[in-house]
């Protein structure tokens, strides 16, 4: 939630204060994922980013919803296969 909501948001605030034109945001699609998926602090933080995005830059905003990224990440030690996830 830290770094997909409250750092892109950060990020689009500042944006805006030093005057940047328009805004893209990567974001990602949520596939119709069940709830317990979807209110977790990734998929929160990346629709919080989205809503400021949209809500400073109204007319330039940009925000992508890729689908999921496949191949393996690490997250405390542990491999994550993403391709399973989504």
């Amino acid at each position: 939630k830290r770094i997909n909501g409250e750092a892109n948001v950060i990020a689009v605030d500042a944006a805006k204060e030093f005057g940047a034109p328009k805004f893209i945001l990567i974001s990602v699609h949520d596939y119709n994922l069940p709830s317990f998926l979807l209110n977790s602090g990734y998929f929160t933080g990346k629709r919080k980013a989205e809503s400021e995005v949209l809500s400073k830059y109204p007319t330039s905003g940009v925000v992508l919803r890729p689908g999921f990224i496949y191949g393996k990440r690490k997250v405390d030690g542990f491999e994550i296969p993403l391709d399973v996830v989504g």
